[in-house]
């Protein structure tokens, strides 16, 4: 497919079949492989199909460990029984496996929980520290698995069900743009459609978010708001909100990070009920307060199941189903997220387009699909559509630039939307990262603990600074002055290019560039200068660029190159070409 919208791209949109034949036939005709070639694409090819073949067995173990379809596994659980193989003989070998392996961090007293990805890398980490070809050994160790994890006939049942019902909320979050209210009902009907199904009761539950209470401070510093519940449930329950000193067990939830199952709240005394109609006799039922946790563990939010409505008089929550209610908030980790004191964001929903009802922008689903950059014509209009990609690869997202009438970029904008989709990529993959849990947090800036919405932005515009300093860095003493000394209104006499318009189109183009760059860098510094009529004098806003290069160097990526480095190393030149040096010789 790529390759076809390569040869596409290349011939372009309006050439004739002729054309097209005419590349194919050549293609076939010229197109031939070495012998080395050949041999590296088999290997290529063999080494591709041991990856996908290790990647189904363990994903199909996986499947098959995780019973109640709650997406993790307990990495005490999976020791328990990896350490069983061949007798317990393997057993200091595989634990090798861990000093290779950066696992989640774990709540105090809670338990180190594997994702799918962290236990396929985890089983392939045990197998490589044991002798033998790594193939053959890694079928020994699955099959091992698979014979211990044997089920009943009702537990695959009940799996296979809940696997279903956990699909649809993910297909809700990826289906339903930024909006939570389609992953909301998603939720809500599983648990409900599970209750019925595996545990013959009738339930009702409800979500609660955390958030600052700036209104009443004096009733905790936060509280927390439905924002979600069962149907039934919505006259007494939504957006009521919860106080620190109200009755009820979610704080204590919140606080300890673990999940209280009450099995008779009539008889627990500090239940808080939302229903005040309901008469204190009616009041029987099973309660469960589950907390809601991001990839990094902090606790944003609560989940409540209760039996009150069910007919029958006790109806407790068994231990299955309290584990897949607790791991019914992994999708909603990927809706929402959270903020240094574990307040969440709600992102809001944004325009949706469908690729039935907008035939005439397919070609941004043919970069999805193809996860590959597409140059296409609409009304006229030329479009570059670029993906934005997962960790995997796969397109989560595409850019669409439209360029107008023409036909391509000039070499100059194309390397700089190069650059720009860069810089956008990387941040994309850091995001990623962290979410998922795969990659630690760097706060390298100090305005990134704003919150993790505001932060996606500026991680942006820090990888934007962390390029142009490594250019800084590149930079000789000479090229330094000169930069910084030169007047952009001075631009040489047009009769120069009197042989070439278009050179001098580009050179006045570029020198109005590099101004700008400046410009903004020294605003980046001096945000007080932005309103300042000094700022539109270059000459006087010269003065303000003393600190640009040393400030640059200050805030690099790495620890060591924070404050209280030595200036030196940011700049290449010796002897008196220091930043202090530069300044103080008039230079500026």
């Amino acid at each position: 497919l790529q390759f076809v919208q390569l040869l596409e791209t290349f011939v372009g949109e309006d050439a004739s079949l002729d054309i097209s034949e005419n590349l194919t036939s050549f293609f076939r005709r010229c197109y031939v492989e070495t012998k080395e070639e050949k041999m590296s694409a088999l290997e290529q090819v063999r080494q591709n199909a041991s990856r996908v073949r290790r990647g189904l067995l363990l994903e199909a173990l996986f499947q098959k460990w995780d019973s109640d379809g709650s997406g993790f596994l307990d990495l005490n659980e999976v020791d328990e029984l990896l350490y069983t193989y061949k007798e317990g003989m393997e057993k200091e070998s595989m634990k090798k496996a861990k000093l290779h392996i950066q696992f989640p961090q774990p709540r105090q007293g809670h338990e180190v929980r594997l994702s799918s990805k962290q236990f396929q890398k985890y089983i392939e980490l045990v197998v490589s520290e044991l002798r033998g070809n790594e193939d053959q050994v890694l079928e020994s160790v699955v099959e091992f698995l698979m014979n211990a994890l044997e089920r009943s006939h009702i537990e695959s049942l009940r799996n296979s069900a809940r696997r279903k019902w956990l699909h649809q909320i993910q297909r809700a979050a990826e289906t339903s743009g930024v909006s939570v209210e389609p992953v909301y009902a998603e939720t809500f009907k599983a648990l409900t459609q599970d209750a019925e199904a595996h545990g013959n009761k009738k339930i009702s539950a409800h979500i609660s978010l955390l958030e600052e209470n700036e209104l009443l401070p004096d009733r905790g510093n936060v509280l927390l708001r439905n924002v979600a519940c069962t149907l039934d449930d919505a006259p007494f329950v939504l957006n009521r909100v919860l106080y620190r000193d109200m009755k009820g067990i979610s704080f204590t939830v919140v606080d300890e990070g673990k999940p209280i199952h009450v099995p008779q709240v009539q008889h627990h005394g500090n239940i808080f009920f939302w229903n005040r109609s309901r008469c204190e006799n009616n009041r029987n039922g099973s309660f469960l307060a589950l907390p809601l946790q991001d990839a990094y563990m902090r606790i944003f939010g609560v989940i409540a199941v209760d039996t009150l409505k069910d007919p029958q008089e006790i109806n407790i929550f068994l231990p299955h189903e309290i584990r897949f209610y607790q791991d019914s908030d992994y999708v909603l980790r990927n809706m929402m997220v959270t903020g240094y004191m574990g307040l969440t964001e709600i992102h809001t929903n944004p325009p949706t387009i469908f690729r039935k009802t907008c035939i005439f922008r397919d070609f941004l689903f043919k970069c999805t699909d193809s996860s590959e950059v597409v140059l296409a014509s609409a009304c006229g209009e030329t479009h570059i559509v670029i993906p934005l990609r997962e960790r995997t690869g796969e397109a989560l997202g595409v850019i669409d630039f439209n360029i107008g009438r023409s036909r391509m970029l000039l070499y100059r904008e194309y390397k700089d939307l190069q650059k720009m989709m860069k810089v956008v990529q990387a941040a994309c993959y850091e995001i990623l990262g962290e979410f998922s849990g795969e990659t630690k947090k760097k706060y390298i800036l100090e305005i990134e603990n704003v919150g993790e919405v505001q932060r996606a932005g500026i991680i942006f515009f820090r990888i934007m600074l962390q390029e142009l300093q490594e250019s800084i860095r590149l930079l000789n003493s000479i090229d330094f002055v000169s930069l910084l000394i030169y007047d952009h209104k001075l631009l040489m006499e047009p009769k120069s290019f009197q042989d070439s318009s278009g050179q001098f189109q580009d050179f006045e183009a570029n020198v109005n560039l590099v101004h700008d760059i400046l410009m903004g860098v020294i605003l980046f510094f001096h945000p007080e200068l932005e309103f300042s009529s000094d700022f539109e004098d270059w000459d006087k806003c010269k003065l303000s660029s003393r600190s640009v290069e040393t400030g640059l160097c200050q805030k690099g990526p790495e620890p060591e190159r924070l404050l209280g480095q030595e200036e030196g190393k940011c700049n290449p030149g010796k002897d008196n070409h220091t930043p202090q040096g530069i300044f103080g010789s008039g230079s500026m």
